[in-house]
């Protein structure tokens, strides 16, 4: 990332977090109220193939144990009422701009793969890939073809 792409998302991201601060607070009061917590949901994506970060949104669904991070029909039913509006108006995307003061996104570019998503392919295309498990952060290791 060029250092002026870099300001320009700090500078960004900080004005609109101060602007946006009520919003923030009333969305998140909203959420906790209605719907109960935990008012965000953590996202593992993926800055390279071998670094990972935590990508930070308000939590649109009922929160479940087994969750495999990816949208599908099959999720519709665990949308709740906050979490349709919130995903309607885009509000859920709010808390992103930690992820852009923090560096881990800009504003402009590609949408981080998920983490699961990234080790699929990975072992799609590199059939000789071993990738660690354990963690959230895959690790790479190419073994020569035989």
């Amino acid at each position: 990332m060029t250092a002026s792409k870099r300001v320009f998302d700090l500078v960004v991201a900080i004005l609109l977090s101060v602007l946006l601060l009520p919003l923030i607070v009333l969305t998140a009061l909203a959420i906790l109220m209605l719907d109960g917590g935990p008012i965000f949901y953590i996202s593992e994506r993926m800055k390279t193939a071998t670094q990972g970060f935590r990508l930070v949104k308000f939590r649109t669904m009922k929160p479940t144990a087994i969750d495999s991070g990816v949208s599908g029909g099959d999720k519709v039913v665990r949308i709740t009422r906050t979490g349709a509006f919130l995903r309607r108006t885009r509000l859920d995307e709010v808390p992103q701009l930690w992820n852009v003061v923090k560096g881990d996104i800009s504003f402009v570019g590609p949408r981080p793969p998920l983490a699961p998503v990234c080790r699929t392919v990975s072992r799609d295309l590199w059939p000789g890939a071993s990738v660690a498990s354990g963690d959230n952060r895959p690790r790479f290791r190419l073994l020569p073809r035989p």
